[in-house]
């Protein structure tokens, strides 16, 4: 039986904006007084979010889309004003809420726990406006590998970086990678795991560099990829197992983001 191997591309997925209260109910606001340095931020509760609107991708409709090029959605987490240049992402466990996770879900799963979404990331990338209309057509996406000085790597398309996730094997089915970030409650062993700085090259090996500039503003979107690279596929996942699997983020997340002001 024939193999697949997935590839996930942003240009053609739905976009989601859950930076909206049209969305997301419980979004914070976005943006500290811009005196110095400033912090975006961000809460989502995905059990409270429609399926739609939590889905990384799919679901997955026939065996042919079941192959590389299978679109992913953006996910946007952070707004961005004009003029910002954001140093770094973060994402934070909430008290007693859900830890932060990502996961296969669909029918399909049962029948598709090889070795899928092996290299597979969610990255933390950029969508910038291109001029001062801020209007959806001027959105472009950063879809390159890494710039600004980062570590070379599996992070096309992550400008700050991306969260591991587990190949879909042994019932695993793309959770985030062990020993990453751990629930903040009163059974936490780690507290030192209670966010994650999402990292370029591995689990283990930051990336460097200073951020990016969002000269017109923009947003802070996840995505799962990394961009339109072969993530890995189990010799015995076939495209028609696959129809019905989609990926979906769970748990509670708090993103925030370090960032100052360009004056004009």
């Amino acid at each position: 039986m024939a193999g697949i191997n997935y590839k996930f591309t942003v240009s053609s997925g739905s976009v989601v904006d859950l930076t909206s209260t049209s969305v997301n109910d419980i979004a914070a606001p976005t943006t500290t007084p811009r005196q110095g340095g400033f912090t975006l931020r961000n809460r989502i509760n995905f059990t409270n979010i429609a399926t739609a609107n939590k889905r990384t991708f799919g679901p997955i409709t026939s065996a042919a889309k079941a192959t590389a090029g299978q679109n992913c959605n953006q996910l946007r987490v952070l707004q961005v004003p004009k003029r910002t240049w954001v140093k770094q992402v973060t994402v934070h466990a909430v008290e007693s809420e859900t830890v932060p996770g990502h996961l296969l879900a669909g029918a399909a799963t049962a029948t598709n726990t090889d070795s899928m979404l092996a290299a597979g990331i969610i990255g933390v990338n950029g969508a910038f406006y291109n001029d001062g209309s801020q209007t959806a057509s001027s959105i472009k996406l950063c879809v390159a590998a890494p710039v600004g000085g980062r570590l070379a790597g599996t992070g096309a398309g992550a400008q700050f970086g991306g969260i591991h996730i587990q190949k879909a094997d042994a019932g695993t089915l793309g959770i985030f990678t062990a020993s990453q970030i751990e629930a903040v409650d009163s059974s936490m062993t780690a507290p030192w795991l209670g966010g994650i700085r999402p990292h370029i090259t591995s689990t283990s090996v930051d990336y460097v560099g200073n951020g990016q500039y969002f000269p017109h503003g923009g947003f802070i979107y996840l995505a799962l990829g990394p961009h339109s690279t072969a993530l890995g596929a189990g010799a015995s996942d076939s495209g028609v197992g696959a129809v019905g699997m989609y990926g979906t983020l769970t748990g509670t997340w708090d993103v925030m983001a370090d960032a100052y002001y360009v004056p004009e």
